[in-house]
């Protein structure tokens, strides 16, 4: 068997999207089951990017919201029709202008008054999907507010085996049918770490932040050479 240096480069670029896309996948499977038709999140981190692009092959209307204009006109670019500012909680009032009517949340924000301004957006009888660690509202909580909505928690770590096997097979479909695309990704070097972690705590990048190893460093200058033969 011979391994390139390409291989590696390619397993980086998928590795960085499969983690996300399996959570997105399997959020959005479940969604679209639910007859989703808007799809509300925070589209600029790589579970968001994720989602956004399952849910666009899965014909979903995608609302979302991002901190700052770079990434609200990225997701412009990726063909998001709606487009709204999460610094604050004034996008439940700016989509109550516009009209849109959201019938899925997939959150993710945890500053004061958002999970609350994320509620107020929905449709009665909706779906709200929360991937946070941290400040979770309790199913308890959520029904003070909405008690017409329904309110899941997900994480990748406690899904079913067989729920992550069937979002990887459909994350591999995406891929080869060029419906799914690699994330953006911000590389740092191994002895950069510290820095990559800063810049992650900092919630600035889009898509994946990717610590490379000195082997992948090697292939990247190096694309042409063989990395071992057996």
């Amino acid at each position: 068997m011979q391994v390139h240096h390409a291989c590696l480069l390619q397993s980086l670029h998928i590795s960085a999207l499969s983690c996300a896309a399996c959570v997105a996948s399997s959020i959005v499977t479940f969604l679209k089951y639910s007859c989703c038709k808007q799809f509300d999140s925070d589209p600029a981190g790589g579970v968001g990017l994720a989602a956004s692009q399952v849910a666009h092959s899965k014909a979903i209307h995608v609302v979302a919201t991002a901190g700052s204009s770079s990434k609200r006109s990225l997701l412009r670019h990726m063909s998001c029709q709606t487009v709204v500012n999460s610094r604050d909680t004034t996008f439940a009032s700016d989509l109550a202008q516009l009209g849109v009517k959201i019938s899925s949340v997939l959150n993710s924000l945890t500053s004061p008054g958002m999970l609350a301004a994320s509620l107020a957006t929905l449709q009665i009888g909706s779906q709200f999907v929360e991937i946070g660690k941290r400040d979770i509202w309790s199913t308890a909580r959520v029904a003070q507010d909405r008690p017409d909505v329904l309110y899941h928690f997900v994480a990748v770590d406690f899904l079913p085996k067989d729920v992550i096997q069937h979002s990887l097979q459909g994350i591999a479909r995406g891929l080869s049918q060029g419906s799914l695309q690699p994330l953006p990704q911000v590389l740092h070097r191994v002895h950069d770490a510290q820095a990559a972690f800063r810049q992650m705590s900092q919630a600035r990048h889009v898509g994946k932040i990717v610590i490379q190893t000195q082997q992948a460093q090697h292939a990247q200058a190096h694309p042409a050479q063989q990395l071992c033969q057996a």
